[in-house]
């Protein structure tokens, strides 16, 4: 769930989150994360989600570099 959640918010920071006509956002940041984290793990190899999930737990990661990571 965290790191549905930090995907999740780190995806929103890049493209922000689009808000209906009745004021909520169009899906959450959780499911955001889960998407990502789904698109991760079936099109990168094993490094690479090795690599995107230690720059996901390393704290205080600036979101810049997290969006000049190739996937």
């Amino acid at each position: 769930m965290t790191w549905n959640t930090q995907t999740g918010a780190a995806s929103a920071r890049i493209r922000p989150v689009p808000v209906k006509k009745h004021g909520r956002k169009a899906c959450s940041i959780f499911a955001i994360g889960l998407g990502a984290l789904r698109k991760i793990a079936a099109a990168a190899e094993l490094h690479q989600v090795i690599d995107f999930l230690q720059h996901l737990l390393s704290p205080k990661r600036p979101v810049n570099q997290l969006k000049a990571q190739p996937l």
